[in-house]
This record gives structure tokens, sequence and C-alpha cells, in this order.
């Protein structure tokens, strides 16, 4: 049985993500993209983070939502061909 992919540097290691892959969301109608660094950390906003859901719950309190709960694997896509494909999806 395979094992899901438990942070963004396994996923990198397995190659199902790329140092420098964009990163997309939306929130309040507002587009969100982040990037993807060789250790696994997340940039967005200008700033480093080391998991999705910090970067997913930082996008959205920059945007107006206090106290956000929010799930960064749930919320972030990656671009595959012409999709939008939600993170979870492609944990394995």
């Amino acid at each position: 049985m395979k094992r899901r992919a438990r942070n963004l540097s396994e996923m990198i290691s397995k190659g199902t993500l790329k140092v420098g892959q964009k990163l997309f969301a939306q929130y309040k109608g507002q587009p969100i993209t982040a990037t993807v660094n060789r250790r696994g950390d997340v940039k967005i906003d200008g700033e480093t983070v080391h998991s999705l859901s910090t970067a997913a719950r930082r996008a959205c309190a920059k945007r107006g939502k206090e106290n956000p709960a929010v799930n960064g694997w749930g919320f972030f896509k990656v671009k595959q061909g012409r999709n939008l494909v939600v993170i979870s999806d492609l944990r394995g």
C-alpha cells in the first residue's frame, strides 16, 4: 500500500511537484499564487513559510479573514496540462 506524502519535500522527492512550481488559489475572488522552494517550503506574499496550511492561513488573513482555519492541501492547486488540480489529490 502506497503511503501518502506528508509534506511538499516528499512530493518533490517523488517527482510529484517541482522546485519553483507555482501554486494557485482564490479567496474572496482574489487570485493567490505561491511558489514551492527547494526545501519544500512555500513562498507567498513575499515571505517563506514551512507548510501549505500556514501559507493558506497567511493568504486568507492578509485578505481579511480573522483567525482563519484553512487546510492548505485542499486550498492550493497546481497546473497539470490545462487543468488545475488540488494538491491533496496528488499526495498518493
